[in-house]
């Protein structure tokens, strides 16, 4: 009798043992999984890390960190769409999860639907007030829309709750560069730089506008700090480059270019920037061959149809710029130098009526133009009336 419900005590210890692991044996391999999926996300294995998430989601339908590893996964390989299907499930689990919401916002911004994720970024806020993530992201999405004014509101906002957000001070002073407010943001690429100053971008940035200054020296220093701080910045290169041109060093200029190319061989406006050099140099031809390989990277590349258009002009072949001048305008709907150039191609060209049309709509966006160049587009104008 004892061997017998001693016996009993073993199986039923037994049979509890199973059942408990049969009943926690799928969230368990669930977050082994997850586990697994992020080991290959740090070594960049992407394709792995996925297929680890998503064994872990079938297990666990109801873990919302599996779907915000499988979704930064997602949106850093460009899936947006994807990524935001994992976003919205998190949210669907927990509707008050603001990161989620903060998340499936940068996952629309990837896709320049800046509206969709304006929303997101303001629900994110409304969830936690003091979000500060949120308030400069959405400070960016204000931003790409052309609301200047609301993106430093949104800055403002973030630096306020966290004096030491340096991602609010860098974006600050890009919209503070973008309304040619240059001296407010080199201040806030100061500050960037004094809360880290291993930040390469900063000293860039902080370069690019001593650049729109005048100030090339300054730039050429800032751009020289970021190149130490980080050897790979094709930007860095690219941008001393244009600020060696500028002061009339090509040949320092070239080297940079090369060294940009090298570094990012689709980095399209280096290969612009270097035909701009052959032409002034009077090597056309080769100046073309940059042009053209710049519209084989980016055929919506406006400006360099535009310098094609003025190489195959200094050519005299004038049917091949009219074509370059046309794309470009295309593309670029205000891109008035180019509809004066086209005005001035019939004009030679002994087409009266095209050559006003083209000299009056490029009047139409004279705000696009220059000073000297309106004066001069008036003076054809007159001329052919």
């Amino acid at each position: 009798m004892f061997k017998k419900n001693m016996l009993r005590k073993v199986c039923m210890g037994f049979l509890m043992t199973v059942c408990f692991v049969l009943s926690c044996g799928k969230p368990y391999q669930a977050r082994v999984l997850n586990n697994r999926g992020s080991g290959y996300y740090k070594k960049g294995e992407y394709g792995k890390a996925i297929e680890n998430y998503t064994r872990a989601v079938r297990l666990n339908p109801k873990r919302s960190k599996t779907f915000y590893n499988r979704g930064r996964v997602y949106y850093e390989k460009g899936e947006y769409d994807r990524a935001i299907e994992d976003f919205t499930s998190i949210i669907t689990l927990n509707p008050k999860d603001a990161n989620a919401y903060n998340c499936r916002g940068l996952a629309y911004m990837g896709k320049s639907e800046f509206g969709w994720a304006i929303e997101n970024f303001t629900k994110a806020i409304g969830l936690n007030p003091k979000f500060t993530e949120a308030y400069n992201n959405r400070g960016i999405a204000y931003r790409e829309q052309g609301n200047i004014d609301a993106s430093i509101e949104q800055f403002n906002t973030a630096i306020k709750f966290n004096p030491k957000f340096a991602k609010a001070f860098y974006n600050r002073g890009k919209s503070y560069y973008h309304k040619g407010w240059f001296n407010k943001a080199v201040e806030d690429y100061t500050s960037v730089i004094t809360l880290n100053q291993g930040d390469a971008d900063a000293y860039c940035e902080r370069g690019i506008v001593y650049y729109e200054k005048g100030e090339l020296d300054h730039a050429i220093d800032d751009y020289n700090k970021a190149i130490e701080i980080n050897l790979k910045s094709a930007n860095a290169y690219y941008n001393r480059g244009n600020a060696y041109t500028a002061k009339g060093d090509l040949d320092q200029a070239v080297v940079d270019y090369n060294k940009a190319i090298e570094l990012n061989p689709k980095f399209v406006e280096v290969y612009i920037n270097r035909g701009l050099i052959y032409a002034k140099n009077g090597d056309i031809n080769k100046a073309i061959t940059f042009y053209t390989k710049a519209i084989e990277l980016n055929s919506q590349c406006p400006d360099a149809y535009y310098n094609r258009g003025i190489a195959y002009e200094e050519k005299d072949d004038l049917t091949q710029a009219i074509a370059d001048y046309s794309k470009a305008i295309e593309l670029n709907t205000g891109f008035a130098i180019a509809m004066a150039n086209l005005g001035s191609i019939y004009e030679q060209k002994e087409n009266t009526s095209k050559a006003i049309y083209w000299y009056e709509q490029a009047l139409k966006y004279k705000g696009n133009l220059k000073s000297k160049q309106i004066a001069l587009v008036q003076k054809w104008l007159k001329g052919l009336q």
